[in-house]
């Protein structure tokens, strides 16, 4: 596997991601783009994750999560490869949140995940909160403590601008 490991190096290279890797069909790392590392992802399960159970059925997968050997924030990006018409493995593809931050530093934005929880934010402190209907209070402690290693999500503070004229705008956490 040392030359696929050294191919998936080149490749998360010129894509421009900061980790590649392959998982087998019951979601073990056997390959990837930084196994010469101390953070070498490659014999990790990724069974549980949502991407991986869309891939076993076909279909790309993108999600947040914390990277389970690197313990870096990011987007992971997945497709399935299929044999014969069986689920043989799937690529993935990881961009550290870090390496994303150029997206919001010109404006004051943030980028929420699935689950409606802000990952990506130019104002540090609304990072790891909820927007007040966002799906992660369907998950439970196990699965919310996956993903983004830990438990407690606080709900944002979002209420009207209090201007008639001017309905759409909402203030964020007090102002902040």
């Amino acid at each position: 596997l040392k030359n696929l490991n050294q191919y998936l190096n080149f490749a998360s290279s010129s894509l421009n991601v900061d980790l590649i890797y392959l998982v087998n069909a019951a979601g073990d790392a056997i390959a990837a783009s930084n196994s010469d590392t101390p953070l070498n992802v490659v014999g990790i399960n990724i069974a549980e994750r949502t991407m991986f159970k869309l891939n076993k059925n076909g279909q790309r997968g993108m999600q947040y999560a914390m990277g389970k050997v690197t313990k870096i924030p990011g987007l992971f990006f997945s497709a399935p490869i299929f044999i014969d018409g069986k689920f043989f493995l799937a690529v993935v593809a990881k961009s550290d949140l870090p390496s994303l931050s150029f997206l919001i530093k010109q404006m004051d934005a943030f980028v929420s995940d699935d689950n409606g929880v802000v990952i990506l934010a130019r104002n540090k402190q609304l990072e790891m909160n909820s927007l007040p209907d966002g799906a992660i209070s369907n998950l439970s402690e196990q699965e919310k403590f996956a993903l983004y290693q830990r438990n407690d999500i606080p709900r944002l503070k979002i209420e009207p601008w209090d201007d008639p004229r001017l309905s759409s705008l909402v203030r964020i956490q007090d102002g902040k």
